[in-house]
């Protein structure tokens, strides 16, 4: 297993952090990304962590905007 600090948060508060109508919409538009994709987003660009995930297509549509780890590249 990888040494990665993890930090849990519980659905309901990264909801709540995250969704707000105006930012997962305009990410949702201007990245052609799901509101599911987008929620994620905008709580990484909230908290300063870095996204994570096994999307390949994700990467390549927002790694301009934040800093993001592919799983694919482990």
């Amino acid at each position: 297993m990888l040494n990665v600090p993890l930090e849990v948060t519980p659905t309901l508060e990264v909801v709540r952090e995250a969704s707000g109508a105006k930012d997962r919409s305009v990410i949702a538009r201007k990245y052609d990304r799901t509101v599911y994709d987008s929620i994620y987003m905008a709580l990484a660009v909230r908290t300063g962590h870095h996204l994570i995930t096994a999307d390949n297509r994700l990467v390549s549509a927002v790694g301009d905007l934040l800093p993001v780890f592919w799983l694919g590249s482990l």
